[in-house]
């Protein structure tokens, strides 16, 4: 999945990936409460925040099969070979 010699830097990308959106998730999360009418009296529309949010953490699971058709091609390439 990684070229040999790089491991390092893929981690540092992914962490700080991570750490952005986990950044990111805060500020947005904070900024819609007020459009689904939540606040610290009115928890009403907080279960439709929570499917959003699912929704959003699910999101990435549609970006694994374009990244692993790659891997999977690039692996049946070096079978050939060999």
């Amino acid at each position: 999945l990684c070229p040999a010699g790089c491991e390092a830097a893929l981690y540092a990308f992914f962490m700080s990936t991570y750490n952005f959106g986990n950044t990111i998730s805060g500020i947005w999360g904070a900024a819609i409460t007020p459009y689904f009418g939540v606040d610290r009296e009115n928890l009403d529309n907080l279960p439709q925040i929570l499917l959003l949010r699912t929704a959003c953490t699910l999101l990435p699971l549609l970006f694994l099969k374009p990244l692993l058709g790659s891997v999977d091609k690039t692996n049946a390439n070096k079978s050939k070979t060999e």
